[in-house]
């Protein structure tokens, strides 16, 4: 069962590009003492200041919030991984940040992604005073690449618009531990069938690309400090 810790993390956020690249979800964290908000690259302009609609019950309450984040990461090619200063007067993790990376993770263990598809949440509370919090979907660990240096994770579950940024999270076997395992960036999909009647949507492939966060944000670090 998805705890506290967990939950609290989750946020759907909306960049300047929402209209053309649509919402997403990010992650609170701590960072050697700093908070920072952790979502996919390619949900954000890749300015060194951008303005961010958020919202997550334990920040923000059930509205949202409009400021202006500043990022801390460089845009690097194969690493879909942005990291933005969350000063805590915009809201602060109520407990520790979630301990980081797959060292304690096994193929073929499940593996939750949390996330807004499509805006979509679950309203707890009453119709005058609710709350919202992040969809869960459960996968397996199924398999992993390395790509400029950078773990790809692949999880046997279709993530749909609106998980990317998100988090996937393991819980460590045998403990009640939860780690970040790494960052939505989507799922794959399958071109339709050669000779099949033109315009014919692409279909999901039932696997989701995680951008794991370790090496990410070591990847990340060796080019701008943070």
């Amino acid at each position: 069962m998805i705890t506290a810790e967990v939950w609290q993390c989750v946020l759907q956020v909306q960049g300047e590009d929402a209209f053309t690249k649509g919402n997403g979800t990010g992650t609170l964290l701590r960072l050697d003492g700093r908070q920072v908000l952790i979502t996919a690259d390619h949900l954000t302009t890749g300015e060194p200041e951008e303005y961010f609609n958020f919202r997550a019950p334990f920040i923000t309450g059930s509205g949202w919030s409009y400021k202006p984040l500043v990022r801390l990461s460089q845009p690097l090619p194969g690493v879909d991984i942005a990291v933005f200063d969350f000063p805590e007067d915009h809201g602060a993790l109520l407990n520790d940040s979630l301990p980081l990376g797959m060292d304690d993770a096994g193929f073929s263990q499940d593996v939750f992604l949390l996330g807004h598809p499509y805006g979509l949440s679950l309203q707890l509370g009453s119709e005058a005073d609710r709350f919202e919090l992040p969809l869960v979907k459960k996968g397996i660990l199924a398999g992993q690449k390395f790509e400029h240096d950078v773990k790809s994770v692949f999880v046997d579950c279709i993530a749909n618009p609106g998980f990317s940024g998100g988090p996937a999270v393991f819980q460590v076997t045998g403990s009640n531990r939860w780690k970040f395992l790494g960052v939505i960036k989507g799922q794959y999909v399958q071109d339709p069938p050669e000779g099949d009647i033109e315009g014919l949507a692409r279909t999901p492939a039932g696997i989701t690309h995680v951008t794991e966060i370790s090496s990410g944000l070591r990847r990340l670090r060796e080019v701008r400090d943070f």
